[in-house]
């Protein structure tokens, strides 16, 4: 899942997509093109931030971005950001590769064909559909589905969340959906 667009970075690293939308705009992150596509070194940056809960100027931030991505382009194990900050960049990137596998992976097993909820993806050997699920654990039914849903996991459950997050859908409602908002 090289190159996320910036839905799929707020899904799967819990962001408020509006967030990394506006450091696109600032230009907090060299050389993105349009349409943004964010690799290791930019989720990294963003985890950081998000992490450190610190309210940075778009200067900053731009700094401390481009110490991040250059930290992980050269694969260094520490960046030491203040005398008494030191962030543990070999951790992060292993946390965020694994995340993106994991969601990767499980989301390459689920099933999408036409003739099955009009080709909605849906749980593999079911007619559930991820959307369904995802968006009830949105509105914090996790216990609620896995009783319902005995063959579904935590984690399945959790993935669906953020699938509902990273790929919402598109245009109007169908008939009988109304607009959740």
């Amino acid at each position: 899942m090289a190159g996320l667009t910036s839905t799929e970075v707020a899904a799967l690293l819990d962001l408020d997509e509006g967030r990394v939308r506006k450091d696109v705009e600032y230009r907090v992150f060299e050389g993105m093109k349009s349409p943004p596509r964010f690799g290791t070194g930019q989720l990294a940056y963003l985890r950081i931030l998000d992490s450190l809960g610190w309210d940075l100027g778009v200067d900053d931030r731009r700094s401390l971005c481009h110490q991040v991505v250059s930290a992980v382009d050269a694969r260094a194990r520490d960046l030491r950001l203040a005398e008494n900050v030191l962030v543990m960049i070999d951790e992060v990137v292993r946390a965020i590769d694994t995340l993106i596998r994991e969601f990767a992976t499980w989301k390459a097993g689920l099933v999408q064909r036409d003739d099955i909820l009009g080709g909605e993806p849906v749980f593999p050997g079911t007619r559930l559909s991820v959307r369904h699920i995802g968006t009830k654990a949105q509105r914090g039914a996790r216990a609620e589905i896995l009783e319902d849903y005995p063959d579904l996991s935590e984690r399945d459950v959790e993935l669906a969340r953020r699938f509902v997050v990273a790929y919402p859908r598109v245009g109007r409602p169908r008939a009988g959906e109304t607009a959740s908002r």
